[in-house]
């Protein structure tokens, strides 16, 4: 699902629909669907151990495609914690 979006807001059943609910436009209910989709749930950020078994799954579903953007997501994320140091 190409997109421009650094954060994807999904409703608590993680289903998006249109037309009333009634067409599923993305369905990442699982750790499959979230990898395949490359959308890393956002309420792992702050478990370092949750993360690298999610970036296992992730890593594995496209490997060729996948480790560089998880470099990048990996940098991100270094500078998420850099800001976090300076909030504190």
């Amino acid at each position: 699902m190409p997109t421009c979006e650094a954060i994807l807001s999904v409703p608590a059943d993680k289903v998006l629909r249109t037309d009333f609910n009634r067409t599923v436009v993305l369905d990442p209910t699982t750790e499959e669907a979230e990898c395949a989709a490359g959308l890393f749930p956002l309420h792992l950020v702050f478990d370092a151990q949750r993360v690298n078994q999610w970036k296992k799954g992730y890593v594995k579903a496209d490997e060729e495609r996948n480790w560089d953007r998880w470099g990048q997501f990996e940098e991100l994320t270094a500078f998420a914690a850099l800001l976090r140091e300076f909030v504190s």
